[in-house]
């Protein structure tokens, strides 16, 4: 039987994986300082006039404050990442040297020291920046989200004859990093309007600027978002901050795979002759139990399917634009494949029995990795709580913090999860990140207290025989503040139907890598 009894323990899964996975609450002592660095000026630089002094500090708990120190005197502190200060070196004389540092304290109160650099003070012109004419074209333009721009432009040093680097960034989504294959294209550029910014830095650091603006709209025609390849931070507010690499840009399904979506998916596993009485007819079945209606008839359709229907009219399906739900983690990655073979593309799964093996390198569409997850739901932003940023949730997701619901898929009380697309898109124009359903991913779900995703391309895989998986955005049966993008639940792949419900609130978005 599938009890109604088993939304209770979800609940309390979600609540219980936010709060073991948070800060260390052990009373060990902490006895790790900080490490700090001065990341500009750089060292041995000639400098004048006011210039920005930039420090990097990190910790395994939490920074609570950097000091800056000129010549040996605490000039300044800050307790914001990132950490940045005024210095001016105007009323020095010229080729004074001065020996600069940066301090870091943590919660503990322990210490970190910066490597000193020394700065001379003198005249520096900064290099020229000249945005290139095919460049300029772009400025006041406007493009689709997934549209290819090319940034060229060209630097001067007049200090020195030596190259100048020559960077891009945007002022919605940082550092843009260009292509493997053609230096000067980006893709990916988030939903809103941009200036994008040329810079152009000499050997001592000096930066020179150029920009334009250009508006990025959502691309309709198009049901999957580009994210692109880059360095993104994650893991913040809930936990601290974390630096992921992904070498790879993916497309990302816009919405929840919806019921339809399933059912049609169904059908490349079953054949279209047995999906309703293998699948569709069946699971509606499990989930009426017997004539209780413990849950909606979920995958139902009105007229309601028979044993002997054959070729499903999917637009019968009573909730065809709700988000697939009461699905199994072996279903979901089956899917996957099924969809993969489908297009022509390798398989990313392995399934032996009970076990699922990753395939890495594989172009089939798949459930994202944590880190790929989060930098589509942060949508450029970084640190914030939600996909739109740090404001209440009301009004934004469907969670139990929202007053009243429009055509929810009633499992208990008034709620439910509700059609994809009512609530507004993230910045890649991605729906429902937070809340309706939360979304399965690749990775295991780490040890209690296991840190955020790190490092290049990451995704946790455990020694486990039948281990737990991530699930990230929060679903229907959580409050508000549960929705944060760096909280995570888990799932397990299967389930047994005489003990434990199909999950009421665990739902399924795609990805493949861009090829």
């Amino acid at each position: 039987m599938i009890r109604k009894a088993a939304i209770f323990a979800l609940i309390v899964s979600v609540i219980f994986t936010i709060v073991s996975c948070g800060k260390d609450s052990t009373s060990v002592t902490d006895t790790e300082p900080p490490i700090v660095s001065i990341e500009t000026p750089w060292d041995e630089t000639t400098r004048d006039g006011e210039i920005d002094v930039l420090v990097s500090a990190e910790d395994n708990d939490d920074v609570e404050r950097v000091e800056l120190y000129i010549a040996g005197e605490l000039v300044n502190t800050d307790t914001t990442d990132p950490y940045e200060f005024k210095w001016d070196l105007g009323p020095l004389a010229d080729e004074t040297q001065t020996s600069i540092y940066a301090l870091s304290y943590d919660l503990s109160g322990n210490k970190g020291e910066s490597v000193p650099i020394t700065v001379t003070k003198g005249a520096n012109s900064a290099p020229t920046a000249i945005l290139s004419d095919a460049t300029l074209n772009l400025d006041g333009t406007t493009i689709l989200q997934d549209e290819t721009i090319t940034l060229t432009g060209v630097g001067d040093d007049p200090d020195s004859d030596q190259a100048v680097d020559i960077s891009w960034s945007s002022n919605l989504q940082g550092t843009l990093t260009l292509g493997d294959v053609d230096q000067n294209e980006f893709t990916g550029l988030v939903i809103g309007d941009h200036v994008i910014t040329m810079t152009s830095t000499d050997r001592d650091g000096v930066k020179g600027t150029a920009a334009f603006s250009i508006t990025v709209e959502d691309n309709p025609n198009n049901d999957y978002a580009y994210v692109p390849a880059g360095t993104y931070f994650v893991g913040e507010p809930s936990f601290k901050k974390s630096q992921v690499t992904l070498t790879r840009s993916f497309w990302v399904a816009k919405t929840e795979m919806t019921i339809q979506e399933v059912g049609k998916a169904m059908g490349l596993i079953f054949g279209e002759d047995n999906v309703v009485k293998e699948f569709l007819f069946d699971r509606t079945d499990d989930l009426w139990d017997g004539g209780e209606g413990l849950y909606p008839p979920v995958y139902d359709a009105d007229p309601p399917f028979g044993k002997s229907d054959k070729d499903p009219d999917y637009n019968k399906l009573i909730y065809k634009n709700h988000p697939g739900i009461f699905l199994t983690y072996i279903e979901a990655v089956t899917i996957c494949n099924a969809l993969s073979d489908d297009d022509g593309l390798t398989p990313v799964y392995d399934i032996q029995k009970k076990i699922i093996i990753f395939i890495e390198g594989a172009n089939g569409w798949r459930l994202p990795t944590e880190a790929e997850w989060e930098v589509a739901a942060r949508g450029g932003m970084r640190g914030k709580k939600f996909p739109w940023g740090d404001g209440s949730p009301v009004g934004l997701c469907n969670s139990l913090s929202e007053p009243s619901l429009r055509d929810a898929m009633v499992i208990s009380g008034n709620n439910g999860p509700v059609p994809v697309k009512s609530y507004p898109p993230n910045a890649f124009g991605l729906y429902d990140l937070a809340g309706n359903v939360a979304e399965m991913c690749s990775d295991h779900f780490p040890d209690i207290g296991g840190g955020v995703p790190i490092g290049i391309d990451p995704i946790t895989i455990s020694q486990e025989k039948l281990p737990r998986y991530v699930v990230k955005g929060g679903a229907w049966y959580g409050f508000g503040e549960e929705m944060q993008i760096a909280n995570r639940s888990l799932t397990i792949p299967y389930n047994a139907r005489d003990k434990d419900a199909f999950n009421t609130g665990y739902g399924i978005r795609i990805i493949r890598n861009v090829e």
